[in-house]
Protein backbone atom coordinates (compact mmCIF):
# COMPACT_ATOMS: atom_id res chain seq x y z
CA UNK A 1 0.00 0.00 0.00
CA UNK A 2 1.18 3.31 -0.12
CA UNK A 3 1.26 3.85 3.56
CA UNK A 4 3.75 1.10 3.58
CA UNK A 5 5.97 2.51 0.71
CA UNK A 6 5.52 6.02 2.32
CA UNK A 7 6.99 4.25 6.16
CA UNK A 8 8.95 2.86 4.01
CA UNK A 9 10.37 5.87 2.38
CA UNK A 10 10.51 7.98 5.89
CA UNK A 11 12.86 5.09 7.30
CA UNK A 12 15.28 4.77 4.54
CA UNK A 13 15.14 8.48 3.04
CA UNK A 14 13.40 10.72 5.59
CA UNK A 15 15.56 10.19 8.33
CA UNK A 16 18.65 10.93 5.98
CA UNK A 17 16.80 14.71 5.48
CA UNK A 18 16.56 15.36 8.87
CA UNK A 19 19.96 13.77 10.01
CA UNK A 20 21.14 16.38 7.07
CA UNK A 21 19.85 19.54 8.63
CA UNK A 22 22.50 20.18 10.95
CA UNK A 23 25.10 20.04 8.06
CA UNK A 24 23.30 22.41 6.10
CA UNK A 25 21.89 24.47 8.27
CA UNK A 26 18.28 26.66 7.77
CA UNK A 27 17.96 29.94 5.49
CA UNK A 28 17.16 33.10 7.69
CA UNK A 29 14.78 32.95 9.94
CA UNK A 30 14.17 29.61 9.87
CA UNK A 31 14.29 27.50 13.11
CA UNK A 32 15.68 23.86 13.05
CA UNK A 33 11.84 22.83 13.95
CA UNK A 34 10.55 25.01 11.09
CA UNK A 35 12.86 22.67 8.57
CA UNK A 36 12.00 19.32 9.74
CA UNK A 37 9.28 18.73 7.99
CA UNK A 38 10.47 20.08 4.60
CA UNK A 39 13.63 17.87 5.09
CA UNK A 40 11.32 14.61 5.84
CA UNK A 41 9.31 15.41 2.41
CA UNK A 42 12.64 15.79 0.51
CA UNK A 43 13.92 12.86 1.87
CA UNK A 44 10.93 10.66 1.43
CA UNK A 45 10.43 12.59 -2.54
CA UNK A 46 14.33 11.57 -3.49
CA UNK A 47 13.54 7.57 -2.00
CA UNK A 48 10.33 7.56 -4.30
CA UNK A 49 11.96 9.19 -7.36
CA UNK A 50 14.75 6.09 -6.42
CA UNK A 51 12.17 3.81 -6.80
CA UNK A 52 10.37 5.05 -9.91
CA UNK A 53 13.58 5.22 -11.58
CA UNK A 54 14.54 1.76 -10.95
CA UNK A 55 11.04 -0.23 -11.72
CA UNK A 56 12.95 -1.95 -14.38
CA UNK A 57 15.61 -2.47 -12.87
CA UNK A 58 14.61 -4.01 -9.88
CA UNK A 59 11.75 -6.37 -11.52
CA UNK A 60 14.64 -7.63 -14.30
CA UNK A 61 17.80 -7.50 -11.86
CA UNK A 62 16.08 -8.69 -8.15
CA UNK A 63 12.24 -9.99 -9.15
CA UNK A 64 10.89 -7.07 -6.94
CA UNK A 65 8.17 -4.62 -7.77
CA UNK A 66 7.73 -1.98 -4.85
CA UNK A 67 5.27 -0.03 -6.11
CA UNK A 68 1.92 -0.02 -4.23
CA UNK A 69 -0.29 -2.54 -5.11
CA UNK A 70 -3.13 -0.89 -4.19
CA UNK A 71 -2.49 1.63 -7.22
CA UNK A 72 -1.33 -0.56 -9.17
CA UNK A 73 -4.65 -2.42 -9.11
CA UNK A 74 -6.63 0.95 -9.35
CA UNK A 75 -4.65 1.56 -13.01
CA UNK A 76 -5.46 -2.24 -13.45
CA UNK A 77 -1.34 -3.02 -14.14
CA UNK A 78 -0.24 -6.31 -12.39
CA UNK A 79 3.13 -7.13 -10.85
CA UNK A 80 3.71 -9.96 -13.41
CA UNK A 81 3.48 -7.33 -16.01
CA UNK A 82 6.03 -5.50 -14.73
CA UNK A 83 8.22 -8.62 -14.12
CA UNK A 84 7.88 -8.89 -17.79
CA UNK A 85 8.42 -5.39 -18.56
CA UNK A 86 5.12 -5.00 -20.58
CA UNK A 87 4.33 -1.28 -20.50
CA UNK A 88 1.21 -0.37 -21.94
CA UNK A 89 -0.82 2.81 -21.51
CA UNK A 90 -1.82 1.94 -17.90
CA UNK A 91 1.67 1.03 -16.65
CA UNK A 92 2.32 4.79 -18.36
CA UNK A 93 -0.85 6.12 -15.98
CA UNK A 94 0.27 4.74 -13.21
CA UNK A 95 3.95 6.03 -13.33
CA UNK A 96 2.30 9.39 -14.44
CA UNK A 97 0.17 9.11 -11.10
CA UNK A 98 3.63 8.20 -8.57
CA UNK A 99 5.56 10.85 -10.74
CA UNK A 100 3.11 13.41 -9.44
CA UNK A 101 3.14 11.78 -5.99
CA UNK A 102 6.40 12.65 -5.79
CA UNK A 103 6.28 16.39 -6.84
CA UNK A 104 4.20 16.62 -3.92
CA UNK A 105 6.54 16.02 -1.54
CA UNK A 106 9.36 17.95 -3.66
CA UNK A 107 6.83 21.30 -3.38
CA UNK A 108 6.37 20.58 0.42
Amino acid sequence: TWEELHLYCYRVAGTVGLMSMPIFGTADKFTAEDAKEPALSLGVAFQITNILRDVGEDAVNRGRVYLPRDDMAKFGVTEEQILNQQMDDNYKRLMQYEIARARKYYAR
